[in-house]
């Protein structure tokens, strides 16, 4: 992280913002596929000793220190002196996915004392195929250079999201249970509902009420019964996820597709622990039902 001076700050830290500075070769945003929004990216010119120091800056910078207005030939200072900023490029996340973006500068490749350098090669075919010629070729170059690791991008996004896989394969094995659980218990007290009224069932039979009409009837107490359970447990659901909000990733606290799934599930429930007991209910001689009473 770097401390840099925005105009019209005071030069002390309190005031000067931290962000995140990263030394890159002017090919680096073709090469990863970040988009120069305004201004221009770097050149091979920027790396002459000669030449006027520059930096470009990302978004979040821009939108946050220059808010509806141009960062672009703003001077900023920053450890390695003063820089002009001559260029905006998108925001990218560098450590993990889940991270928001943060104020970053970018400023030429040179010579700086640091003795560690990340490479990003482009390749076609398969990637470890390839490590063998990369490493060869940077050792004809410094025979005594320290290959530290090599990774792939794919390699990059699986490890970053791991902790998240692990939340999710949790919360999916407590959802599962949870669900499994509602739905016994909708069954449960449903048809429990349903079994409680064979004596009434029973008289309206023996009155000379059709099996059919008794039957919905029946069905559509349990429906309304189960709806009604059902949109007051979402909206329970639609506040109490908030809290669990920051475990997710690629995916609203609030998803539709997520709500109507359980909704439908559970009306299905209801439909079944309904239709069931007073199909059984009804075939049954209305004197038997009585006479049990």
């Amino acid at each position: 992280m770097d401390l840099v001076r925005i105009p019209g700050s005071t030069p002390d830290a309190e005031s000067s913002p931290f962000v995140a500075r990263f030394s890159v070769a002017p090919d680096y945003f073709s090469l990863m596929g970040i988009p120069v929004l305004a201004g221009r990216a770097l050149t091979q010119a920027d790396d002459a000793p000669e030449a006027q120091p520059v930096m470009l800056v990302n978004e979040t910078m821009a939108s946050r220190y220059w808010p509806g207005e141009s960062p672009l030939g703003a001077k900023l200072q920053h450890w390695l002196g003063e820089a002009t900023v001559v260029g905006v490029v998108r925001d990218v996340k560098f450590q993990r996915l889940d991270a928001s973006p943060s104020p970053t500068i970018f400023v030429p490749l040179t010579p700086t004392g640091s003795r560690t350098f990340d490479f990003i090669v482009s390749v076609e075919r398969n990637p470890s195929l390839v490590t063998p010629r990369i490493r060869e070729a940077i050792w004809s170059v410094d025979g005594d250079v320290a290959i530290d690791r090599v990774n792939t991008m794919a390699s990059l996004l699986h490890h970053s999201g791991s902790h998240e896989r692990l939340r999710t394969r949790i919360l999916l094995v407590f959802g599962v249970a949870a669900t499994l659980l509602a739905v016994a218990g909708v069954f449960g007290v449903t048809a429990r509902a349903v079994a409680l009224n064979a004596r009434e069932l029973g008289i309206r039979m023996a009155l000379g009420a059709r099996e059919v009409g008794l039957m919905g009837a029946t069905v559509r107490s349990g429906l309304l019964t189960g709806a009604t359970g059902t949109v007051v447990g979402l909206t329970g659901a639609y506040f109490v996820s908030r809290l669990v909000s920051r475990f997710l990733f690629g995916v609203g606290a609030s998803d539709a597709v997520t709500y109507g799934v359980v909704a439908a599930l559970l009306m299905l429930v209801c439909l079944v622990a309904s239709y069931l007991p007073a199909r059984g209910i009804t075939r049954v001689d209305p004197v038997e039902v009585l006479r049990a009473e």
